[in-house]
């Protein structure tokens, strides 16, 4: 019994060395098994706008044969859901700092795996932020952006150009205590009364910690501008088309186009310059008016300037020429007629003359008038109406 034993044993003994030596002289038949998993290259602004990215797999077992199909290993997977390679999370669940997902793939046969693990990028804070040497004035867009700051430490600036897949549509911005709609700009002349600052807050709708404000500077130094204009002249009307026919079968000349109306000059400007400090900043308030219309703008004359423009009206465009008849053809008793003449375009209207402009400023205000251009232009002359089309000559061919 003990013999049998011994001789097994030594047999067991004799077929592992063979093993071994054919390892040691064949290296293909060493151990290949292995699993790689990687994640599909990805960005940052990708992973913060979706809830799943991409995962890709390559393993390789004994027999040399490459595997891509998910359904041939053990998936194991950590705040997330997984089919058919593709992680699905929900952001909302995810809290940091346990804001990970991972997955873990692994074959039972030959006892190798692979895991990856994501950091999900989660909103952290939001920061207003003055935008550097920004200018202010009437229905400017106000001069600020907001830092988006993720767990991941990557901050991303949003501003009125770039929504960021929607990123406003979650926030309520108000400025003097006011909501204000995107993209975000408002009228200084909308605010009770001057002031040199206004306030912005910027606030999550959902989550009441997702907040910031900022006070931030009117510096009341852009280029202003005011213009005026007396009134367009009216178009001349097109020349009627003709349809009638001489004796001599010939066609009639297309009416002449009426010529266009002259502008009208401008009307006079009242343009009132009144000076005042603000913590010992000087401004001027500029007030425009002529008729119905009035301009209004505070400017700082050491930053900013103002421009007051009074146009003439421009010129009517002439009436187009109407088209001349079409001659008759020829008859046994009469010669083909010729086509009539197209009627001319008429003549386009002058250019109204500039406007005056007439200034009235306290004694501060009038130091400045270097810091304002007044400029008086004619209106445009119209154009020449085009001429009207020759009627058609008629046939030579008797009927």
């Amino acid at each position: 019994m003990m013999n049998s034993v011994f001789k097994s044993i030594l047999l067991l003994c004799w077929l592992l060395f063979i093993s071994a030596c054919a390892t040691l002289i064949n290296p293909s038949l060493k151990r290949r098994a292995v699993i790689s998993v990687k994640l599909e290259k990805q960005s940052f602004i990708e992973l913060e706008k979706t809830n799943c990215f991409e995962v890709k797999l390559r393993s390789v077992l004994n027999n040399g044969r490459i595997i891509h199909d998910w359904d041939d290993f053990k998936i194991a997977v950590y705040n997330c859901s997984f089919s058919e390679g593709v992680i699905y999370f929900d952001r909302n669940s995810l809290k940091i700092p346990n804001n990970f997902v991972s997955i873990k793939v692994s074959n039972t046969l030959t006892n190798v795996s692979d895991s990856i693990g994501v950091e999900i990028p989660l909103l952290t804070k939001i920061e207003i932020k003055q935008l550097s040497n920004s200018s202010l004035k009437n229905s400017f867009e106000i001069p600020f952006v907001v830092n988006a700051i993720y767990s991941t430490g990557k901050a991303i600036e949003i501003n009125n150009k770039n929504k960021f897949d929607n990123f406003w549509e979650n926030y309520t911005v108000k400025v003097e205590g006011k909501p204000i709609d995107f993209p975000y700009s408002f009228n200084i002349s909308n605010l009770d009364s001057f002031k040199n600052t206004f306030s912005v807050k910027c606030q999550h709708q959902t989550i009441p910690f997702l907040k910031d404000s900022a006070i931030i500077p009117i510096k009341y130094d852009g280029h202003y501008q005011f213009f005026f204009k007396g009134n367009n002249g009216h178009n001349g009307q097109d020349g009627n088309d003709s349809y009638r026919r001489h004796n001599n079968n010939n066609g009639y000349p297309g009416q002449n186009g009426q010529n266009g109306q002259n502008g009208a000059a401008g009307s006079r400007v009242y343009l009132l310059l009144k000076s005042f400090l603000v913590d010992s900043v000087l401004y001027i308030k500029a007030i425009a008016h002529s008729g119905y219309q009035v301009s209004t703008c505070i400017f700082n004359p050491e930053l900013g300037q103002l421009t007051v423009t009074n146009s003439g009206g421009d010129g009517g465009n002439g009436g187009e020429g109407g088209e001349g008849a079409d001659g008759s053809n020829k008859t046994e008793k009469e010669a083909a007629g010729n086509g009539g003449a197209g009627g001319d375009g008429g003549n386009g209207g002058d250019g109204g003359r500039g406007g005056k402009i007439k200034v009235f400023a306290d004694s501060v205000a009038s130091l400045y008038f270097g810091k304002i251009t007044l400029l008086n232009v004619g209106g445009k002359g119209g154009s020449a109406g085009r001429g009207g089309k020759n009627g058609a000559n008629g046939s030579d061919d008797k009927l």
